[in-house]
């Protein structure tokens, strides 16, 4: 699939929005106030439900939730075509978007080191493009 001109751009500038989505614990090189970049191993390994739940975490919910709502934001004026990816509330809930980006990101573990932002707008761009949902 090519990615287009608008898909880069709209995850640049997730890049700066998700630099500062807390991590659980600061790495060992890291300066106290140096920003550490979420990877898509670490937000996998949030994302597994809590002991005897089927659902992710609230955690993976919430992250997966805030690039939903940022990409959303930014391809409001963008043509049909353009868009990465388009999601109908009220056909597919939170919980099944964000077992879509878990199952995309176990079927890609040669990537879950680069930074997990990246990787859930390829997941969602890959199981809620328009030519996939039918709109």
């Amino acid at each position: 699939m090519k990615l287009t001109k608008n898909f880069w751009l709209i995850v640049c500038v997730n890049a700066g929005l998700i630099l500062s989505f807390p991590l659980g614990a600061q790495s060992v090189e890291q300066a106290p106030d140096e920003e550490v970049m979420l990877t898509g191993a670490e937000l996998l390994e949030n994302c597994q439900p809590e002991a005897g739940g089927e659902a992710p975490t609230a955690y993976c919910m919430e992250f997966v939730f805030g690039l939903v709502r940022t990409i959303s934001g930014l391809q409001e004026m963008m043509p049909e075509a353009e868009k990465v990816f388009c999601i109908d509330p009220n056909r597919v809930g939170l919980k099944a978007v964000t077992n879509n980006v878990t199952d995309w990101l176990e079927a890609h573990p040669g990537r879950l080191e680069e930074p997990a932002f990246l990787l859930v707008s390829e997941a969602l761009r890959d199981a809620l493009s328009l030519s996939r949902t039918g709109q």
